[in-house]
């Protein structure tokens, strides 16, 4: 549940806090299969109950540019949207953000007013930031990490606590999703003739537009071994045929890369 805008009594009883020098700056993520999506979320806390106030500030992120893309935004506790001033005035600006570049994502909280200052950031973290983004290649990491070259807090002091050490995570989760996790998607089938097989699989294939298909091998705990590119035509069955005489024996599974709702086809080697 998301943390909702307070006003710290420190704030309202005109208290000055200390210097606080430290904070910790976590991320956590939700894998969402049903969407393609997985999102991020960043939260902040104080490292010493003190706790300060936040002023203008930055966040950069570093992500796997081959495993997913940048999808959406949404700025949280720390904008617009909070009223949280006399006369209904929001302490913080819209949230800016910088997505152009695949790998990096870059936000920033901007204060309208340099003596006030709302939610407080105290020792219990508070949200910051969604971001959301599309996954690309399933079997590859998330590998979401913070730039702290180009993360601070207070940047302009601004009558702010300085925050001169930032406390991170990261996450590194593998975006795979098993089949039954996913809302299919019926546009392509693909059909094993005969399973179990011993070194070449006649696989048919489907589709209801020509495409350019990448097939995943994968094993059972979701590694990706393989991957080989087939060309489909439109509207026909398209036989082809895989080599598998290298994978020892055993249970495999087959995913169109391009359309990772299609539903999971097991392979069984000899």
């Amino acid at each position: 549940m998301r943390n909702k805008l307070f006003v710290s009594a420190f704030i309202l009883m005109g208290f000055v806090p200390l210097n606080a020098e430290e904070a910790d700056l976590r991320l956590s993520s939700n894998l969402d299969c049903s969407k393609l999506e997985y999102c991020v979320t960043i939260d902040l806390k104080s490292s010493d109950p003190i706790g300060f106030g936040l002023g203008t500030s930055s966040v950069m992120l570093e992500y796997d540019k081959k495993a997913m893309k940048f999808k959406s935004y949404e700025s949280l506790n720390f904008d617009e949207n909070g009223k949280c001033l006399a006369g209904g005035h929001p302490a913080y600006a819209k949230h800016q953000y910088d997505a152009l570049t695949p790998g990096v994502f870059n936000t920033t909280i901007t204060l309208n007013f340099t003596d006030k200052g709302c939610p407080y950031v105290q020792d219990e973290y508070i949200e910051v930031a969604e971001v959301c983004f599309a996954i690309l290649n399933p079997s590859r990491s998330s590998d979401v990490r913070v730039c702290e070259k180009h993360t601070n807090f207070n940047i302009a002091k601004e009558n702010k606590a300085v925050v001169e050490h930032v406390n991170t995570t990261t996450l590194d989760e593998i975006l795979y999703c098993n089949g039954s996790d996913l809302g299919y998607d019926e546009s392509i089938q693909m059909y094993l003739d005969i399973n179990p097989v011993d070194e070449i699989a006649n696989l048919g294939v489907v589709s209801d537009h020509d495409d350019v298909m990448e097939l995943g091998i994968f094993d059972l705990n979701g590694r990706l071994l393989e991957v080989k590119t087939l060309e489909i035509t439109q509207g026909i069955r398209n036989e082809v045929l895989l080599n598998v005489e290298g994978l020892p024996s055993g249970m495999y599974v087959l995913k169109n890369l391009n359309n990772i709702r299609q539903k999971e086809l097991k392979l069984i080697k000899k």
